[in-house]
């Protein structure tokens, strides 16, 4: 799984450099973010603009990386989320679950609303 983390200040964003979130993806992924809060990051921005697709299995990940962050009472933030993610998390009704946005600043100017 391709991704790099970015520190400013006191948040951490995750660019995800992966055309496709599938079930091996989303294991990676999810094994390496879980222990985010154990390191101190609970402002969380994500940024999806490498990522054309996400299964079933990549919104399950996503999805469970939020709850982790919540329950240490935390926050995550989406940006770069393609017309094809925004539709499947439509469809599937977990758009309202999460706090999406144009850009990174944007997400980060958020946590302080």
């Amino acid at each position: 799984m391709k991704f790099t983390e970015k520190k400013i200040d006191d948040f951490l964003i995750v660019i995800v450099n992966e055309e496709m979130i599938g079930e091996i993806e989303s294991h990676e992924l999810y094994g390496r973010i879980k222990k985010l809060p154990e390191r101190g990051y609970i402002k969380c921005v994500f940024d999806f603009s490498g990522v054309k697709w996400i299964t079933g299995s990549g919104l399950g990940m996503l999805f469970a990386i939020k709850n982790t962050i919540i329950e240490n009472k935390g926050k995550i933030k989406l940006v770069g989320i393609t017309n094809n993610i925004q539709s499947l998390l439509t469809i599937t009704q977990l758009m309202h679950f999460f706090e999406i946005f144009e850009n990174i600043e944007l997400a980060i100017s958020s946590f302080n609303e």
